[in-house]
């Protein structure tokens, strides 16, 4: 009987040539999309939310300053108070400040933006992250990655000398 056997042949490692691993495709219509962003310049962010974020970052800062106002202006007062007094000037202070609040009256804006104002404040900071998400994607880049990572945005504002 003969057996029909075949000779194995060994397999030996093969090196890699050290050319560059073949890019991936983008999605169809990716790169159109990147184009037309990039050669734009109109507003990304609509224009209501984003003045309804500057109303109420402005109504925020005028509760801190009235905050610090009252601290200061209650530190004068309490010096001037005996210590039998001190918490009677602290609670009135404290009050006082307690129901403005919850009537609402400190709450209502007083104040009002033009829409030129409203339109810079948003150029400025849609220039802002467009910067800094360019910079982001430079430290990735830098860290032979294609995805941008928070390590990377933390990299790029102290970069820049702002707080991460």
């Amino acid at each position: 009987m003969v057996c029909c056997r075949m000779a194995r042949t060994k397999q030996t490692a093969r090196k890699s040539t050290g050319g560059k691993a073949s890019r991936k495709q983008l999605r169809t219509g990716v790169r159109s999309e990147i184009r037309k962003y990039q050669k734009g310049t109109e507003l990304l962010k609509r224009k209501l939310p984003f003045q309804r974020l500057v109303r109420e970052i402005a109504r925020l800062y005028k509760v801190a300053t009235l905050i610090l106002w009252v601290i200061g202006h209650s530190a004068v007062q309490w010096s001037m108070c005996s210590m039998d007094r001190l918490y009677y000037c602290m609670r009135s202070e404290a009050s006082t400040l307690i129901e403005r609040f919850i009537s609402g009256t400190y709450m209502q804006s007083d104040m009002r933006f033009q829409s030129h104002a409203v339109l810079a404040l948003q150029e400025a900071a849609e220039a802002y992250l467009v910067g800094l998400f360019e910079e982001t994607d430079i430290c990735a880049i830098h860290a032979k990655r294609v995805t941008i990572m928070s390590k990377d945005l933390h990299l790029a504002r102290r970069i820049r000398g702002e707080s991460p």
